[in-house]
């Protein structure tokens, strides 16, 4: 599969020039002076005509939507994350000082439009791929690479995430893949069981009264699209009322920062979903829990059909991932998938996925499972360089079980590409190339990290 790549020039061009109408001639306060609504990407901003220094900024919105990881640049300019915006056109941009004093900066940051009108209001359900895990646990880098938020970014939509603070959660690295031949990885369940213990210190309120998701989000206010939880299977998405503390306690994080700690959510996934009024509807790995933990077919068919019919009820374009084979995964989450029968009960549950779809003319199947199967026999090379589909091989995170950057940029524009078959749409191809050179899974990664990767590879 070859990937085309815009250059940042182009991109830049491509996102300014299609805001509705002309805007006025920047001046130099911002750089860039435009951008896409998805966000998740940084503009420099010049205080100085304010008559602040960066030192002195405390807080930033543009577009009333707060910017991220103020940090002062080496020129005394001001850089800052922006998490995007849900209108395009200008955005005023705000900045408060260490006083509590809002000023208004005299240029306006150009947010361009959407690719295509089905892209205004895109949200995600789904568990940790859709979420964006990798090496066992959600963090402020990994869910900046989800497939959900990278797919976003080629449709130019506004996509804001449930950012957890930088370094919340460990995670798994390359000291966690055992030695050769077997590589084995540490069980990814008891890893982030053990890894919410290691954070509750954090999540501490100063006065002893107990435990705030709160204190690990970035934007505790900030209404989310992305839905996805890490552990949800098919029961959950429904229902409330599961008791299940992983599930739970990272679903704070998504749905309610304000919740008590760990106790049963207030909101089914299915229930946030038809509240934000999608226009379409991404998910990467519904079923994925289910066939990990070798859930028998009998639970799709009891589960699904009310999932896809109150997806489809929403009016959204629906686009739903099947089934890829698990036997491909070295990691584990404990399940009891018998050796080498992960390939039949995915095509079952694909099976099931692709009757259920076809009673609806807005749910469309994403068939990562032929993609997958394709990858994990050819592999693929980006930029020179080959990857495949073992553990570090490039396309897994440390945990063998969730995909690294790359590889939720191979998943992400496959759903692009069923996506612009289906809508006859054009839209924006991923990196892979920028995500693989910042990537730490790559096999060049590795080997400059004092191991070699094919040690691990049949």
């Amino acid at each position: 599969m070859k990937i085309q790549t815009p250059s940042a020039l182009l991109l830049l061009l491509v996102l300014s020039s299609c805001g509705p109408g002309q805007p006025a001639e920047p001046t130099d306060l911002l750089e860039p002076p435009s951008g896409s609504l998805t966000g998740h990407y940084r503009v420099v901003i010049d205080t100085s005509s304010l008559g602040l220094s960066s030192e002195e900024v405390a807080d930033v919105t543009v577009g009333g939507v707060r910017a991220l990881d103020l940090q002062p640049t080496d020129g005394g300019a001001l850089s800052a994350l922006l998490q995007g915006a849900p209108q395009s056109g200008p955005a005023s941009v705000r900045l408060q000082d260490a006083a509590g004093e809002w000023h208004r900066l005299e240029q306006e940051f150009i947010y361009a439009p959407p690719i295509a009108p089905e892209f205004e209001r895109v949200v995600a359900l789904g568990a940790s791929l859709t979420m964006g895990v990798t090496g066992g646990t959600p963090t402020f880098e990994g869910v900046q690479f989800s497939p959900s938020l990278l797919a976003a970014r080629g449709m130019g939509a506004y996509f804001p995430q449930p950012l957890l603070k930088p370094g919340l959660f460990p995670t798994l690295g390359l000291d966690s893949v055992g030695p050769a031949p077997d590589c084995r990885t540490e069980n990814v369940q008891d890893f982030l069981i053990s890894a919410i213990g290691e954070i509750l210190g954090d999540l501490a309120y100063p006065d002893g009264s107990g435990f705030g998701y709160e204190l690990g989000r970035m934007d505790p206010e900030l209404e989310v699209h992305n839905f996805a939880v890490g552990g949800y299977r098919l029961d959950d998405y429904v229902g409330t009322e599961s008791d299940d503390f992983v599930p739970n306690v990272l679903g704070g994080f998504v749905f309610d920062p304000l919740a008590e700690f760990g106790s049963v959510l207030d909101v089914s996934m299915l229930e946030a979903v038809e509240a934000a009024e999608p226009t379409l509807i991404m998910s990467f790995d519904l079923m994925g829990n289910d066939l990990l933990l070798g859930r028998s077919v009998s639970r799709v068919e009891e589960y699904l059909p009310e999932i896809l019919e109150r997806l489809a009820a929403t009016g959204a374009e629906v686009f739903i991932a099947n089934a890829p084979n698990p036997d491909i995964l070295e990691g584990s989450i404990g399940g009891e998938i018998p050796d080498e029968g992960g390939d039949e009960l995915a095509e079952a549950y694909n099976a099931v996925l692709a009757s259920e779809a076809a009673l609806y003319g807005n749910v469309h199947v994403v068939d990562l499972k032929a993609s997958s199967d394709e990858l994990a026999e050819l592999g693929i090379e980006i930029d020179g360089e080959a990857h495949n589909t073992q553990i570090l091989g490039g396309i897994l995170s440390f945990d063998g079980l969730h995909f690294s950057p790359t590889g939720y940029g191979l998943t992400a524009q496959y759903f692009l590409n069923t996506i612009d078959q289906v809508l006859g749409t054009e839209t924006l191809p991923v990196d892979l190339p920028s995500i693989a050179a910042t990537d730490i899974h790559t096999p060049k990664a590795i080997r400059e990290a004092g191991r070699e990767p094919s040690e691990c590879w049949d």
